[in-house]
């Protein structure tokens, strides 16, 4: 069945580095929002993650390829992001980028794509504090959306157990 998009809202500290986080749990996607609890939201970064080890038609493409054998370099590159996952930078700064980290480590661990926009600035907090709280984030998101999904299942098996009441407008 369809499921609603649900928004779930909390914070995260690792010393200065204080973050506000918004998730956006889409179905079978996620998108994570990360900003500043002193700043007004923004939206300067986005990085799209997926996970290559989904299941789903990944035989087919290399099927597809040609029959030249693959360079031990390509082997490496496929095992890598088989291991990493693959992110595009849709908008920001590329390179060390948290939330390139951040996304690309939840869609690998979680196996669904994930958008991330992380939009904590460098000098935000020390170096370590803002890896402290990318890591903090990896665990908290996971946990977030676990608890999240147990609760739709649970709140779909009242609903298939208890029969909704007669609506008035089904009067004979």
């Amino acid at each position: 069945g369809a499921m609603a998009t649900r928004v779930l809202e909390f914070k995260a500290e690792a010393g200065e580095a204080k973050a506000v986080v918004s998730l956006l749990v889409l179905q079978d996607q996620l998108l994570v929002w990360v900003g500043d609890q002193r700043e007004p939201p923004v939206l300067n970064n986005l990085h799209y993650a997926m996970a290559m080890n989904r299941s789903s038609g990944g035989g087919s493409a290399t099927a597809a390829s040609p029959a030249s054998p693959s360079s031990p370099l390509e082997r490496e590159r496929r095992e890598r992001e088989k291991r990493e996952g693959v992110v595009t930078t849709l908008v920001g700064k590329r390179f060390h980028s948290l939330g390139e980290k951040l996304a690309k480590r939840l869609s690998v661990r979680m196996n669904i794509p994930v958008v991330c926009s992380w939009n904590l600035r460098d000098n935000a907090a020390k170096e370590e504090e803002l890896e402290a709280l990318c890591n903090m984030l990896v665990k908290e998101v996971m946990n977030k959306y676990e608890e999240e999904e147990t609760d739709a299942d649970t709140a779909g098996a009242t609903h298939g157990n208890n029969e909704a009441p007669p609506s008035p407008t089904k009067g004979e």
